[in-house]
């Protein structure tokens, strides 16, 4: 059974630029960076290769509010439920970004066993599909009486 989720979604551009996205949609993102601008393994002082220490594509990413999920959401999809409700009502901002952007909804979700079985409820499929967004998802199994490493 899904134990933990979190969402974010995420918007990738090779032409907008935050300060775009921000005001295209009328929401701050909890992350972001323009094209050019240090990665993380950059400002880290990281010796990678060159596409490595600048961002290649803007990125903007908005993370569903922790406050509004669920953690006992028996199917483990509150996150996305958090999600919906911050962009009710964006979906034509989020439409006229898809020319030069990319839109992704990533998802992922702990499980207590091997199994990671989850169910997204049609509703919740409905309005997700009103968003337009790509959905991306992972699940993290875990088995305490089985250990893959001594398989």
């Amino acid at each position: 059974m899904i134990v933990a989720n979190r969402s974010s979604l995420s918007i990738y551009s090779e032409t907008r630029t935050v300060a775009e996205i921000t005001a295209a949609l009328g929401i701050e993102p909890h992350n972001g960076a323009d094209v050019g601008q240090p990665t993380r393994a950059a400002l880290a002082g990281r010796a990678l290769s060159a596409e490595y220490m600048s961002h290649q594509r803007t990125h903007w990413s908005f993370d569903s509010d922790r406050s509004l999920v669920d953690d006992e959401d028996d199917p483990g999809v509150g996150s996305l439920r958090a999600l919906i409700e911050a962009f009710r009502g964006k979906a034509d901002a989020l439409r006229s970004l898809r020319p030069e952007c990319d839109t992704v909804i990533w998802w992922s979700a702990d499980s207590d066993n091997s199994q990671g079985t989850f169910v997204i409820p049609p509703d919740l499929l409905a309005e997700l599909a009103l968003l337009g967004c790509e959905l991306r998802g992972t699940t993290f199994l875990d088995d305490d009486e089985l250990d893959l490493r001594d398989v």
